[in-house]
């Protein structure tokens, strides 16, 4: 079977960094597992020889992160192409992109998740109370995020300068509580991987991928019963959103109540990412997982 690995996106994504990580692991994890594989470093100069590229290829694996690889765009030029790939099609992963219409469809479906404004006039930064996260309603990694414990915390400067780069903003409540993951693979719930940023520190851009945060698995602070909840709403939201082959929802748990954050529809594979690590633990090592993902297309 011949494999094209597309990652990079350097010129398109600010995630670009990470998702060479992730192509580099894929491609040789694909060629351990007895795939024919080949590789395309996407870039914004070389874009339009994407559809010359996945010709007479069995399957796409795009491991792609960010802009353009989780917002639908890849996927729509693939499915012009005619060509397989792994992962969420374009309504899915414009869906769980767009935080705001994520939190919307969770919200319509009865699944807890943080309350949230949109923060969109400079004039109603004053109304912003803490605690709180303010995001970027389309970005990932934890990029443009500002967290306010308390108000003597909240820069509006920098708020300002934000809501200027971005034009909308979403303002969520702060959930204080333990952070954590979890992956599903083939409709199945992985294991929970409970996350310990730095001291003093969220789990932002440097600790996801410095190897300074703590990701445990299994999750040592959670009950059973916990962390059942938490894999039955991964699968729940991850159905809910449309998604397929693959997803890791982020949870916040708060004494009984679990908050559904976000959901990943392509995530990291790099050696300091969540799902290879969940997935090792569900007896998954990388050439099996990345194999078993290429056969569910």
């Amino acid at each position: 079977m011949q494999i094209l690995v597309v990652y990079g996106g350097e010129g398109l994504t600010r995630e670009a960094e990470v998702s060479v990580a992730s192509g580099t692991m894929v491609i040789e994890a694909a060629k351990q597992a007895g795939f024919t594989v080949s590789a395309f470093e996407l870039t914004k100069d070389n874009i339009n020889e994407l559809s010359a590229k996945v010709r007479g290829v069995d399957v796409v694996f795009p491991a792609l992160h960010g802009h353009f690889g989780e917002d639908g765009q890849i996927q729509q030029l693939l499915d012009k192409a005619g060509v397989k790939y792994v992962g969420s099609g374009v309504a899915a992963s414009r869906l769980c992109w767009d935080k705001l219409l994520y939190k919307e469809k969770l919200r319509s479906a009865g699944i807890l998740t943080p309350k949230w404004w949109v923060l969109d006039n400079p004039s109603d930064i004053k109304k912003i109370v803490s605690p709180c996260v303010i995001k970027a309603i389309d970005e990932g990694s934890s990029l443009d995020m500002i967290v306010v414990r308390e108000m003597a915390e909240l820069d509006i400067k920098a708020v300002g300068e934000l809501l200027q780069k971005r034009q909308r903003l979403l303002v969520e409540d702060y959930i204080e509580g333990t952070e954590i993951s979890v992956g599903v693979l083939d409709n199945v719930a992985l294991p929970v991987v409970e996350i310990i940023p730095p001291t003093g520190r969220w789990f932002d851009y440097q600790a996801k991928y410095s190897g300074e945060s703590q990701e445990l698995v299994p999750a040592l602070s959670l009950t059973d019963d916990q962390q059942l909840q938490a894999r039955d709403l991964s699968l729940v939201v991850h159905q809910l959103t449309g998604c397929r082959h693959l997803s890791r929802t982020d949870m916040i748990i708060q004494n009984d109540k679990i908050y559904a954050i976000e959901t990943n529809t392509l995530p990291g594979l790099t050696k300091q990412s969540l799902y290879p690590k969940a997935a090792q633990a569900a007896g998954y090592d990388l050439p099996a997982l990345i194999s078993k993902l290429i056969e569910l297309v």
